[in-house]
C-alpha cells in the first residue's frame, strides 16, 4: 500500500512506474488503496494529474475502522481501531487532519505487507509501532520494485 502523496512521485518516475505496471500485469504485486485515498484522489483539482494517478491499476479496499459521516458504508468496517500493532488513535493523535493517515496505517497493517510514505510524522508513527508491517520511503520502494522484475 502506498500513501496518497506517493502517487505524485510515482507518476513522474517512469522507470519505477513501468516496472510496477509490469509487476501488476503479471500479478506479482497488487497496489491497494483505501476508500479514504480514493476520496483524496477524487479531490485533486488538476485533472491531468488525477487522470495519471487513476491510470495506475489499484484495488480499492475498505478500512477496518469506520468514521461516521466519512466512511464508505459499503466497504469500510466497524473495528477495534487497531491492527497488527498499529493504532488508529496513535496515528490520528486527536487531530482529525490525520484521519486519512490513520485509516491508511491500520488498513495497511491488516491487508498489506508494505506501506510506502515520505510523510515523516506518519513514517515515524509506523516505525515505532510493534508491527510486522514493513515501512519504506519512496526511494526504497523504487529500488524494491525493480528487484522484483
Amino acid at each position: 500500500m502506498i500513501d496518497t502523496q506517493i502517487f505524485d512521485e510515482l507518476i513522474e518516475d517512469f522507470d519505477t512506474l513501468g516496472s510496477l505496471l509490469k509487476l501488476i500485469k503479471n500479478q506479482k504485486i497488487e497496489l491497494l488503496i483505501t476508500t479514504a485515498q480514493d476520496r483524496e484522489i477524487e479531490k485533486i483539482p488538476d485533472k491531468d494529474k488525477k487522470n495519471k494517478i487513476r491510470a495506475v491499476p489499484t484495488t480499492k479496499v475498505g478500512t477496518p475502522q469506520f468514521i461516521l459521516g466519512y466512511s464508505d458504508m459499503n466497504l469500510d468496517e466497524l473495528g477495534p481501531g487497531e491492527e497488527d500493532g498499529i493504532r488508529y488513535s496513535e496515528i490520528e493523535g486527536g487531530n482529525p487532519r490525520h484521519k486519512e493517515d490513520a485509516l491508511i496505517g491500520i488498513t495497511a497493517a491488516q491487508k498489506a505487507k508494505i506501506l510506502v510514505t515520505n510523510d515523516k510524522r506518519f513514517f515515524n508513527k509506523i516505525l515505532k509501532a510493534d508491527t510486522s508491517l514493513v515501512i519504506m520511503k519512496y526511494q526504497e520502494f523504487a529500488v524494491y520494485v525493480r528487484t522484483l522484475l
